[in-house]
């Protein structure tokens, strides 16, 4: 069986740009076939993020190898 690479995109939020009350923010809708996918899906999570609360800093955005295609990613 060949297995196709898949991608989780994540974003760095942060309460001050010193770093400060930083969390990682995960997808619930991937993971993603390409990495072009998942980085839009990131810029778009970005934009929610700083239209629900404009205070945020939005410090990176990533995207990881999934380990395992059949992981499914909670939206808790």
């Amino acid at each position: 069986m060949k297995f196709e690479m898949m991608f989780e995109a994540l974003i760095l939020v942060c309460a001050s740009v010193e770093l400060k009350d930083c969390m990682v923010v995960e997808d619930t809708r991937g993971p993603y076939a390409t990495v072009e996918l998942c980085m839009n899906r990131t810029t778009e999570m970005s934009a929610a993020l700083l239209a629900f609360d404009e205070d945020q800093f939005i410090m990176g955005a990533r995207c990881e190898p999934v380990e395992d295609p059949e992981r499914q990613f909670s939206a808790t």
